[in-house]
């Protein structure tokens, strides 16, 4: 076993070409789990279910997308799964076996989010005993969505065996390669709507009345409003306490997104894995306010850069 991995966990992969390829490796690693008394969990799009569920003698015991927003955001896609593993432990389980596929139209949307997911997935579930199945299909997603899932599964799996990945990264140093690159988001192409300096409480109050303004211009609900002005909050917050001397906040908007950028002088956090698990409350720069902000937006990235920190939270697609 890996020093650098969580014991009990066992995270794969199967990068299939054909629908053959993925039930040859899907329904025993399903059945197996099911014969060992443990409880299978399937979350994956509607075709791949078609072809699995036929070939399957106890479908019927298999916990089917159980989570309500199932491979919804990536983030809380994981704490969800952790909600779920932890709970079927509690209540006797002695194992917990997983397939998930994250359907291929999400997945390339958001590969980078997907990627720091599955990278958590190695550490997130602490000592329960989780063996999880992750299919991608080479098929249906670009070369740099594979090269993620290569890089972020210890194991992978083909039809006729499973052996340990090389080319995996742990998960600490995956987080730091992939937030130390700042991948231009669409939007960025045109000039922001407003940039706001963040310097006093009225700095913080003149940045969510801008960000009032560009809900104006958008389509999305009132509740949205709500998640990213209170994400903003957080995340604007710890850049004027512990971000250094400049900071300030920058707005883009399109009929159906919007997206904050936060940036501030500081390092960053000096752990990767702030702000991704729930923090400890007594801890000044924990990453309590990037946990928070997680649970509220669609996307959220940190970078850092030679000039600081930066934060962007996104809502809408």
């Amino acid at each position: 076993m890996r020093d650098d991995l969580t014991p009990q966990v066992r995270h794969d992969a199967i990068m299939y070409d054909t629908p053959d390829a993925l039930l040859e490796a899907a329904v025993p690693f399903v059945e197996g789990g099911l014969r060992a008394g443990e409880v299978v969990v399937v979350q994956v799009p509607e075709h791949t279910w078609s072809l699995l569920k036929p070939q399957l003698a106890s479908a019927q015991r298999i916990m089917r997308n159980p989570l309500d927003d199932v491979h919804g955001h990536p983030h809380q896609t994981l704490w969800g799964l952790k909600q779920l593993v932890e709970e079927e432990v509690r209540d006797g389980a002695a194992a917990v076996r997983g397939l998930a596929e994250i359907p291929p139209t999400r997945l390339t949307a958001d590969y980078a989010d997907w990627g720091r997911t599955e990278a958590l997935l190695n550490t997130a579930l602490g000592s329960v005993d989780y063996w999880g199945l992750c299919p991608y299909s080479r098929n249906d997603l670009p070369s740099e969505v594979i090269d993620m899932a290569v890089r972020t599964h210890p194991w992978l799996v083909d039809s006729s065996n499973r052996r340990e990945n090389p080319a995996f990264e742990p998960t600490r140093d995956y987080l730091m390669r992939v937030d130390s690159v700042r991948a231009p988001d669409p939007l960025e192409a045109h000039p922001p709507m407003a940039t706001q300096p963040l310097q006093s409480v009225a700095d913080l109050s003149a940045a969510r009345d801008e960000l009032e303004v560009a809900f104006e211009l958008t389509t999305l609900g009132v509740d949205r409003k709500a998640d990213l002005s209170d994400a903003l909050f957080e995340v604007a917050v710890n850049a004027m306490l512990y971000g250094g001397e400049i900071a300030s906040v920058q707005i883009w908007v399109a009929k159906d997104r919007i997206l904050c950028q936060v940036r501030d002088s500081g390092p960053g956090l000096p752990d990767p894995l702030a702000g991704y698990q729930p923090p400890d409350r007594t801890v000044p720069g924990a990453g309590m306010g990037l946990w928070s902000a997680r649970q509220l937006c669609d996307m959220v990235t940190t970078t850092v850069e030679p000039e600081g920190f930066t934060v962007r939270l996104s809502i809408g697609f």
